[in-house]
């Protein structure tokens, strides 16, 4: 059995470029995303571009923005269920 090289060990570094974790390969590949202007998706907690993202939803007079269809549809299912068993 070989020995953990450093190349092995979980990052320390807090600052590690966002996750994509939610494309349509569903697959972890860094991204590169601008901070400055970045929203939190709702459902994975990925930094997205709003004005870049085709993935939105206004509810309640807030604008949602997600990563994916994916996620969007798992905040618009999870919002339904929600409102379903008030």
């Amino acid at each position: 059995m070989s020995a953990t090289q450093a190349s092995d060990k979980p990052s320390d570094n807090i600052d590690d470029a966002p996750r994509d974790c939610c494309s349509a390969a569903r697959t972890c590949a860094s991204t590169v995303a601008t901070t400055a202007a970045a929203s939190i998706d709702p459902v994975c907690g990925m930094q997205v571009d709003p004005a870049t993202t085709p993935h939105r939803l206004a509810q309640a007079g807030v604008e949602h923005h997600f990563c994916s269809a994916h996620c969007r549809q798992a905040f618009v299912d999870s919002s339904a269920q929600a409102s379903a068993t008030r």
